[in-house]
C-alpha cells in the first residue's frame, strides 16, 4: 500500500520584498500595518536599540520583523499563516513577534505617562472642558475585557460574567484618546479623587445634568478602547498566549495606539466607524466602576473627597 505524498507549501518572501516594498500604496499600508510607510520607518528607528541584531541564525531584517509583528497584531492571524506570508519558519516568526512586542514595551515611557508639568495638566483640563463641558477633569478611567485562553491554574479567577475567560485592561486616557497609564490584570483600589456619577434611579434634577456632563467626558476612555481594538484586532479575539505573556501584547498595542495617535493617524478608509468595536460590556460588567474621571487633588486634602467635590460641582 502506497501513501500519497503530502503537499508542502513552499515559503516565499514575495509578500514583503515585492508586494509591500515595491507595490504597496498608502491604503495597503494602512490596511496591513495600520500606518503609512513614513510612520512605519520612524517606528523602526525608535525600535532599533531594543531589537536583537541579526545573527547567522536569524537573517530577518528589522523592518521585516516589525512588519510581521504589526501584521499579526492588526489581524490576529495564526503564526503558521504569518510565517508563510513572510517566507520564514513558524518558530522564527514566533521569536520575531515576541522580540518586537517586548521592544515596543520598552517604548512605554516615551509614549505613555502622566502629565509631567502643571502646564500639561492645565492643557488636559482645558481640553476636557472644551469638549465636554466638565470642569477640572485630568483624565478618564475605565476597564475593558481582553479575551484569553483558560489559564492552567486559577482559571476561575479569569472567568467573567459573560461566560468567557479574560483579563481586564484598566486605562487612563486624556482628552485626545491618548493613554496616560494602564494596567493589565485585576484593577486595584481607586484613590479618593476618582469621580463617579450619581447612582441611577436616585439622581434627580441637577444630579442628572451632572451625570450627562460627566458621561460626555468619560466617553473619551470608551472611544480610546474602541480605537485601540479597532486598529489592533488581536485584542478583540481570544489570545491563546500564556497569561504571563498577555501583558506584553496589550502593552505593545497601547504603545502603538499612542504612536498612531501622535502621528494623527486615522483608520483605513475601508474600515467605517460602524465596524468599530463598541465597549458594550463596560457598564454591564463593571456596574460597580461605572466609568470614572480623575480630578486633580484639591489643596485641602484632609477634608476633601470625590463625593464632596461632586456635590460642589452640582450645586
Amino acid at each position: 500500500m502506497t501513501t500519497a505524498p503530502s503537499a508542502k507549501k513552499e515559503r516565499t518572501s514575495t509578500f514583503w520584498e515585492t508586494d509591500v516594498l515595491q507595490n504597496f500604496g498608502e491604503t495597503e499600508w494602512y490596511l496591513n500595518f495600520r500606518m503609512p510607510e513614513a510612520a512605519f520607518l520612524n517606528l523602526c528607528d525608535l525600535l532599533h536599540p531594543y531589537i536583537p541584531k541579526q545573527t547567522m541564525k536569524t537573517t530577518v531584517s528589522l523592518e521585516k520583523r516589525v512588519a510581521l509583528t504589526l501584521y499579526k497584531l492588526a489581524s490576529n492571524t495564526e503564526f503558521h499563516d504569518v510565517a508563510n506570508l513572510f517566507g520564514i519558519g513558524v518558530s522564527t516568526a514566533c521569536d520575531v513577534f515576541w522580540e518586537v512586542c517586548k521592544g515596543l514595551c520598552q517604548l512605554k515611557r516615551k509614549f505613555t505617562g502622566m502629565p509631567k508639568s502643571e502646564e500639561d495638566v492645565k492643557t488636559i483640563i482645558k481640553g476636557f472642558q472644551e469638549k465636554s463641558g466638565f470642569p477640572m477633569c485630568a483624565g478618564a478611567l475605565d476597564g475593558t475585557h481582553i479575551p484569553i485562553l483558560a489559564p492552567s491554574s486559577f482559571h476561575t479567577d479569569y472567568y467573567n460574567r459573560k461566560g468567557w475567560y479574560s483579563v481586564i485592561l484598566q486605562g487612563l486616557v486624556d482628552h485626545q484618546y491618548m493613554f496616560q497609564d494602564f494596567d493589565v490584570g485585576w484593577p486595584g483600589n481607586l484613590s479618593r479623587n476618582v469621580m463617579k456619577p450619581f447612582p441611577e434611579g436616585v439622581a434627580r434634577g441637577p444630579q442628572l445634568q451632572f451625570n450627562a456632563c460627566l458621561s460626555r467626558a468619560r466617553i473619551h476612555v470608551e472611544h480610546a478602547f474602541g480605537r485601540l481594538k479597532g486598529r489592533w484586532c488581536c485584542l478583540l479575539k481570544r489570545n491563546d498566549s500564556q497569561t504571563t505573556n498577555i501583558k506584553f501584547v496589550v502593552a505593545a498595542c497601547i504603545v502603538l495606539h499612542n504612536f498612531c495617535e501622535s502621528w494623527k493617524l486615522d483608520f483605513p478608509k475601508e474600515q467605517s466607524t460602524a465596524e468599530m468595536p463598541e465597549e458594550e460590556d463596560t457598564e454591564q460588567e463593571h456596574a460597580d466602576d461605572e466609568g470614572t474621571l480623575i480630578t486633580p487633588e484639591p489643596l485641602d486634602l484632609a477634608s476633601s473627597t470625590a463625593e464632596k467635590i461632586r456635590e460642589v460641582l452640582v450645586w
